[in-house]
C-alpha cells in the first residue's frame, strides 16, 4: 500500500500520502471538497536512499487534535513514525535495526506492522520482527515521547509479516 487518505479532525481536511516513484508527496483535501496540489516532505523521506513501500495513516481521535501520523516502511526495514500537526510535518520516532531489530523482510509484500490511535489519544503502533516470534509495541501518548521500552505480545510459531489493528 504506497498511500493512504485521514482526515483532520477539527477542521475536516483531508491529507492523502502517496508514493510517485521513488517519494512520497502529500496532498490535501479542503472541507469544500477540492485538492490541493501535491508537496515534498523531507520528513517523509523514510531512511536515506531507501524506497517507502508501505504508508499507513492514522488520525488522533481527541477534540480539537489535527494530528495525523504516517506510518513509513521501507525497503531497509525501517519504520518511521512522522507527525502531521495540522500545519507542517516532523518526524517523531524511528525504528531501526539499532533501536528494534530488523522489521519481518520482505516489505514490498508484507506490511509488517500497523498502528492505531486509543479513545485516550495514545497511538499503539504495533509490528513484527525477522528476529523474533512476538509481535512488538509502543505506545505514544499526545505532547509526551515514546515509551522507553518496547513490549512484546505473546509468542507465536513464526515471525510477524502481517499487521492489522482496528479500532473498537
Amino acid at each position: 500500500q504506497c498511500f493512504d487518505f485521514a482526515y483532520e479532525k477539527t477542521i475536516g481536511q483531508g491529507r492523502a500520502v502517496f508514493r510517485s516513484g521513488t517519494t512520497l508527496m502529500h496532498i490535501v483535501l479542503s472541507a469544500a471538497g477540492t485538492w490541493g496540489s501535491s508537496t515534498t516532505s523531507s520528513y517523509l523521506a523514510g531512511t536515506s536512499g531507501a524506497t517507502v513501500y508501505w504508508v499507513k495513516l492514522a488520525t488522533n481521535p481527541l477534540a480539537g487534535s489535527n494530528v495525523i501520523v504516517a506510518g513509513l516502511l521501507d525497503s531497509a526495514d525501517d519504520l518511521t513514525m512522522v507527525n502531521w500537526t495540522g500545519s507542517t510535518w516532523s518526524s517523531t520516532k524511528q525504528t531501526s535495526e539499532a533501536s528494534v531489530g530488523t522489521l519481518h523482510q520482505g516489505t514490498s509484500q508484507t506490511r509488517a506492522f500497523d498502528m492505531a490511535y486509543q479513545q485516550d489519544g495514545k497511538l499503539l503502533v504495533v509490528y513484527g520482527e525477522s528476529t523474533v516470534n512476538a509481535p512488538r509495541f509502543r505506545l505514544h501518548s499526545p505532547g509526551v515521547v515514546w515509551n522507553a521500552t518496547e513490549s512484546s505480545l505473546p509468542q507465536v510459531d513464526v515471525p510477524v509479516s502481517w499487521m492489522s489493528l482496528a479500532n473498537k
